[in-house]
Order: structure tokens, then sequence, then C-alpha cells
């Protein structure tokens, strides 16, 4: 089925980052737009590593409490 992939404003500063999905027991990749075509990756802790493939992804607040989640 593929990665799962996912685009939202990670870290507020009004540019799109993005989220790809992992492999079985891979963490998923979160890319921040630095602008200009650049991207950084934000290390995920390995709490966050799921036991089977993401093959979806959304961001949204899902608590209310005004950042975006995964």
């Amino acid at each position: 089925m593929g990665p799962a992939l996912a685009v939202g404003d990670v870290n507020g500063d009004g540019k799109k980052d993005l989220c790809v999905g992992g492999a079985k027991g891979q963490p998923c990749a979160i890319y921040i737009n630095e602008g200009n075509g650049q991207f950084s990756e934000k290390k995920i802790p390995v709490s966050w590593i799921m036991p089977c493939g993401d093959v979806r992804a959304i961001f949204a607040d899902l608590d209310h409490d005004g950042d975006l989640d995964l």
C-alpha cells in the first residue's frame, strides 16, 4: 500500500512540513520546511515506532491544544 504521507505546519512557521510513514518497525520521518525548497529531518523518538507499517497519516489538532498532532 506504500508509506503514508501527511502535510501540515508542524512548527507553526506558516510553511508546510511533511511526514513520510515508516515501514514495519521503522519510525516515520518528519521533514521541516526551511524554505527555498530545503527541508531538514526531525528525529522521531524511539517510543513512536509502530509494530506495523504506517499506511495512513494526518495532521490535526486532536486534543484541541492549538498545535498539530500526527
